[in-house]
């Protein structure tokens, strides 16, 4: 045998090797899956909050801030068609609601002008995000599934023991110390998320989420009566990205053998470039733009039938 038929043999070799990986790969991944899967998570996550204001007088005005959100029950409903129908499709709906939040983290506006800087108003921040979410998707591969989603988001801002520091360097209790902040956000993201299994049965099993979201509708009003009646604003741009990692293990408790437990972390980074309307010049010539940053960990349990 010729070299270049000894190589020719080996590349072949090399290639079948790779797709039969491959192929048993896939129906490793598929192994523990039934077409429905339900899921219920508890979320503990950190909230960093930073807004970039600027005044009337073009002077920044910024405030930041961090709330801890201690447990958000999330429930997930998935169906897959693949088995019943023969195609590689599935959808999922889940829903996401905090219940405990830790208020007791300190919000601050930092007011700098002239090369100066200094603390204008302290407060308790707590943040209450209700989500709700959809979205659709093609089974490519086990490790590779791309999927388009609808999100809702409703956030409400508690923002509590307001002071204010006035010029005698002593801080006050503002005439309004308690108020809301409400965010009603609509997105549409793409993504892909994927199973990689970590043994021979797929029963302990690796999985991500890989998201990118751009927000379609944003309507936020605050209560204060500093603004007196009140200050709306709308149709700001801006987006959203983030994910998640898990890993499953078998759950074999009262005989659950398509259950399994989890245990994973989330992160997500959303900024709104504050461009919309307003209802009020009191913060021309815009909304102020934010940012906002999620980083947490969750646990669960999950069955398939």
């Amino acid at each position: 045998m010729t070299n270049a038929n000894l190589l020719r043999n080996v590349k072949r070799s090399a290639i079948f090797a790779a797709w039969s990986s491959l192929a048993l790969f896939g129906q490793i991944a598929f192994a523990q899956e039934r077409p429905w899967e339900v899921s219920l998570t508890s979320h503990t996550y950190n909230t960093y909050y930073h807004e970039h204001g600027i005044d009337a007088n073009g002077d920044s005005n910024n405030m930041l801030g961090n709330s801890l959100t201690a447990i958000a029950p999330t429930i997930r409903v998935t169906y897959r068609a693949r088995q019943d129908l023969r195609l590689p499709l599935f959808v999922s709906i889940d829903g996401q609601i905090p219940v405990l939040l830790i208020s007791s983290l300190e919000a601050q506006r930092v007011y700098r002008k002239d090369g100066t800087s200094g603390i204008t108003n302290k407060e308790q921040l707590a943040e209450h995000d209700l989500l709700f979410r959809a979205m659709a998707g093609f089974e490519l591969l086990p490790f590779l599934q791309p999927y388009i989603g609808f999100q809702r988001s409703i956030l409400d801002q508690i923002r509590t023991e307001q002071v204010d520091g006035l010029d005698d360097s002593a801080f006050h209790p503002d005439k309004d110390p308690k108020y809301h902040e409400n965010i009603l956000a609509s997105y549409i993201s793409v993504g892909i998320q994927g199973i990689v299994p970590l043994n021979y049965d797929a029963d302990v099993r690796l999985r991500y989420d890989l998201g990118y979201k751009i927000p379609q509708s944003v309507f936020v009003n605050n209560s204060s009566s500093f603004f007196d009646p009140g200050i709306w604003g709308q149709g700001t741009t801006g987006s959203e990205y983030g994910g998640s990692l898990q890993v499953d293990f078998p759950l074999t408790l009262l005989e659950l053998y398509n259950g399994y437990w989890t245990v994973g972390g989330t992160f997500m980074r959303r900024d709104w470039n504050g461009d919309g309307q307003t209802s009020t010049a009191f913060h021309s010539p815009h909304w102020p733009a934010n940012s906002l940053t999620n980083a947490g960990g969750f646990i669960g349990l999950g069955l398939f039938f």
